[in-house]
């Protein structure tokens, strides 16, 4: 299945809070979107939004999004894939994707990622684009504390 690279509107981040992941995935189930909103997530902001690019079948069917957040020495990157497609291939693909799209926005910075120690299926999809745990480090987040992987990406490797 070809995928089609986009903007992200509004209804699509709308769409993005409906989803609904199961089992130990579910703690990636995002607010409802009046929550995310009053909250202040980057989603339903229309300038932050910008930053995101979605990721549709030809039919239009939303699978994926990514996030490409600028800092001062690197692109910290987020992604998520539909509950539906997880664990299907989409993930690298859009993954190939961000990288280019990265190097194109942000010449060479490299991209850097948490993922939690747990994410066994994430951890081998970013590491088959060539990301590298270079930390290990323990947080606190909205759920409580968690521990991560940093995982980076220098664009002078080769994409597997």
């Amino acid at each position: 299945m070809k995928l089609m690279t986009h903007a992200l509107t509004e209804d699509q981040a709308k769409v993005i809070a409906s989803w609904r992941y199961e089992g130990k995935y579910a703690l990636y189930n995002l607010p409802t979107w009046d929550e995310m909103k009053a909250q202040n997530y980057a989603l339903c902001d229309a300038v932050k939004r910008q930053r995101f690019l979605g990721f549709s079948q030809e039919e239009g069917e939303l699978i994926g999004f990514i996030n490409l957040l600028c800092e001062e020495d690197h692109v910290f990157f987020g992604m998520g894939v539909h509950p539906d497609y997880c664990n299907q291939g989409f993930g690298r693909d859009i993954i190939a994707y961000a990288i280019k799209e990265s190097q194109k926005r942000h010449a060479n910075l490299p991209l850097l990622l948490e993922v939690r120690t747990w994410n066994e299926r994430a951890i081998r999809c970013y590491q088959s684009q060539n990301f590298k745990i270079i930390e290990k480090k323990k947080q606190e987040t909205y759920l409580g504390l968690g521990e991560f992987y940093v995982m980076k990406y220098e664009h002078d490797d080769e994409i597997c």
